[in-house]
């Protein structure tokens, strides 16, 4: 499976990803780790379809966000999905999607307790303060984001896919210039 995930983020090859992964789904292989890939063929796709947010087609954005979600939903203890669909939601804009983003966030900050801050790697770290960052509580999410980069300062290329998501919420959010700077300087030393 991870193969299959790595042609998606490398190539030109998402439509056979999701070929692949839309038979597994079809076979009923609905663990949050098959639907998040599916899910992410769909974003993927979705990036490709235009070079700004309005030029892309918002059906393959809906698309994954229904299976972030469904992969979420499916299990009680996915944080994976359930980040993914909250962004995703969010993203989409559709009236009330606000409430349901943070709501999301509400259960996935709820699955990664404070007590295991400690154990947790790059990933959850990022999770926590992304799913803060959707509740538009800045201040904490900026720290939870330094925190998640201080924690793991060997994984450059994780510090490296994050920022764009940052700038995406904050676009959707429409956060200050002063916020945005609070966020963006987690990420300084890149």
């Amino acid at each position: 499976m991870a193969h299959v995930y790595t042609r998606i983020e490398t190539s030109d090859s998402v439509k056979q990803g999701r070929r692949i992964l839309s038979t597994l789904y079809s076979e009923h292989h609905r663990a949050p780790e098959t639907l998040g890939l599916y899910a992410k063929a769909f974003y993927v796709q979705y990036l490709k379809s235009g070079d700004q947010p309005d030029t892309r087609d918002g059906g393959l954005l809906r698309q994954s966000r229904n299976y972030y979600r469904e992969g979420f939903d499916n299990s009680s203890d996915d944080t994976y999905c359930g980040i993914n669909a909250a962004t995703k939601t969010l993203l989409l804009s559709e009236p009330g999607s606000k409430d349901d983003t943070k709501a999301i966030a509400d259960e996935v900050l709820r699955r990664l307790p404070k007590e295991n801050l400690g154990a947790y790697g790059y990933w959850e770290l990022a999770t926590i303060a992304e799913a803060k960052l959707i509740q538009e509580r800045v201040d904490e999410a900026a720290k939870d984001y330094l925190r998640a980069v201080d924690h793991s300062p060997g994984e450059q290329g994780s510090h490296r896919v994050t920022p764009a998501s940052v700038r995406d919420l904050c676009n959707v959010l429409c956060l200050s210039d002063a916020d945005r700077a609070t966020l963006e300087a987690s990420f300084k030393h890149l």
